[in-house]
């Protein structure tokens, strides 16, 4: 497999430290010298180019001493499709204090890496899995198993709950009981999002059922 790249402005030439490392370090161009300041994004244009073979795309990463820096890039990597032709940049900031990155200083790393062909088909996805929905920390929470409040905390409306509603209809069936959470007080706070949880009954009280959460339980929609 072999890969051109063409320099475009007054940089060192890609290299490798050491013939088994995975990535070409390349370097910041004359002319790009920059103080990266916290709370802003810089981007620094590569000056090289480079003709990936298709079955194939390249990883721009930063390398670990940038990030012993507090340098990091916003988007966590860069992708290089192997139809692109223009110039690399790579975008960054820092999570510290001010970070002087020099002229002619390695500043990242380019990974080339296989690309399956993958064929993409529309339909219902499969939740029949060990795993399921579980996504963020998921291992441990026990009996939730679907939470929609994925925006922003307090932000759910009628429009979006019908949408959650919807689909929950749709994986759990339209009688999945709906709970409320209970315990007196009169305020009100905007919810965040549906939410899933495997419940089992446990009692009746003053005119209502109760149900705790249990992994072993069945599907109750709850609004958080």
């Amino acid at each position: 497999m072999k890969v051109t790249i063409q320099k475009t402005a007054n940089v060192e030439t890609p290299s490798r430290a050491h013939n088994t490392d995975a990535g070409l370090d390349l370097y910041v161009p004359e002319g790009q010298t920059c103080l990266v300041r916290r709370g802003a994004v810089y981007t620094i244009d590569l000056g090289v180019r480079v003709a990936i073979p298709d079955g194939y795309y390249g990883q721009l990463t930063l390398r670990s001493s940038a990030g012993q820096k507090g340098l990091t890039m916003p988007h966590g990597v860069g992708i290089i499709d192997s139809g692109y032709r223009g110039n690399l940049k790579v975008a960054v900031t820092t999570l510290t204090e001010p970070v002087l990155i020099p002229a002619r200083d390695r500043i990242c790393q380019l990974v080339i890496l296989p690309q399956p062909t993958v064929e993409v088909s529309h339909g219902v996805v499969d939740d029949n899995t060990e795993r399921n929905t579980g996504g963020f920390g998921s291992t441990g929470t026990g009996a939730t198993v679907r939470d929609y409040a994925t925006q922003e905390a307090g932000t759910l409306t009628v429009g979006k709950l019908m949408g959650q509603l919807q689909d929950a209809a749709f994986r759990y069936g339209n009688d999945t009981p709906i709970a409320v959470i209970a315990g007196g007080g009169i305020g009100y706070e905007q919810a965040d999002g549906l939410l899933i949880v495997n419940t089992v009954k446990t009692g009746h009280a003053g005119g209502w059922d109760q149900y705790r959460a249990d992994t072993d339980g069945t599907p109750m929609a709850v609004i958080s």
